[in-house]
């Protein structure tokens, strides 16, 4: 267990989440803050039937890689990305658990209740855990229970080639468990994260601070 793990129960606050079917995502939902990740300002999120959450491009693969990701080339939290089986409006007869959101201006919840895997090779798996996304820029990733095995990808990633991976088809979770990521500052935003400069050449790049949800004092930052 991570002496970390603090469990953030909206079963009496969320909203149901829709999916059309077990593979795309349902309608945008707005954060209630601005969310600063990978150097560039989030206000919604869409939120994928396979154990991820996306800020630009949804994308159906089903099957899970590597993160970075070259299948899903957007911005996204890949909770747990695997072949999910949530309930769905074309629902099989092995679909299984609910999805939740609830935002207010300090984090936004997204809660996996006891979504099942896709049944062949995985009966009766059931996986609850749930994404926090905070206006300081962090993200947590809280799994109360995961009852069964999984094959799935684990992290976050700005772009096709930016990203965090923490585990990829390896048994690195547990129940009660928390992991935290944070890609920098919501106060800083560059214009640009990702490209090549050649030999002897030059780039700019712009940033951009801002103090407007800061109380005063000193702020420092890696760029």
């Amino acid at each position: 267990a991570n002496s970390n793990y603090q469990w953030i129960d909206i079963s009496q606050l969320g909203v149901l989440y829709t999916f059309p079917d077990n593979d795309n995502a349902g309608e945008w939902v707005d954060l209630g803050f601005p969310f600063s990740f990978y150097g560039t300002i989030y206000d919604q999120f869409f939120v994928n039937p396979n154990g991820w959450i996306g800020f630009e491009t949804n994308n159906e693969a089903w099957e899970n890689s590597s993160i970075p990701s070259t299948t899903i080339s957007g911005p996204a939290i890949f909770a747990l990305w695997d072949d999910l089986n949530p309930i769905n409006d074309s629902c099989n007869e092995y679909c299984g658990g609910e999805v939740y959101t609830h935002s207010n201006n300090q984090r936004t919840v997204i809660w996996f209740n006891n979504v099942a895997h896709w049944w062949t090779g995985f009966e009766n798996v059931t996986y609850n855990f749930q994404v926090v996304i905070y206006s300081n820029g962090e993200v947590k990733i809280n799994y109360n229970e995961l009852n069964g095995g999984y094959n799935a990808s684990v992290g976050i990633q700005g772009n096709s080639i930016l990203g965090i991976l923490y585990s990829f088809n390896n048994e690195n979770l547990s129940d009660n468990f928390t992991l935290k990521f944070n890609t920098g500052p919501n106060w800083l935003s560059l214009n640009n994260t990702s490209g090549t400069v050649l030999e002897g050449n030059s780039t700019n790049i712009g940033f951009t601070a801002t103090a407007l949800t800061l109380v005063g004092g000193e702020y420092d930052a890696y760029i």
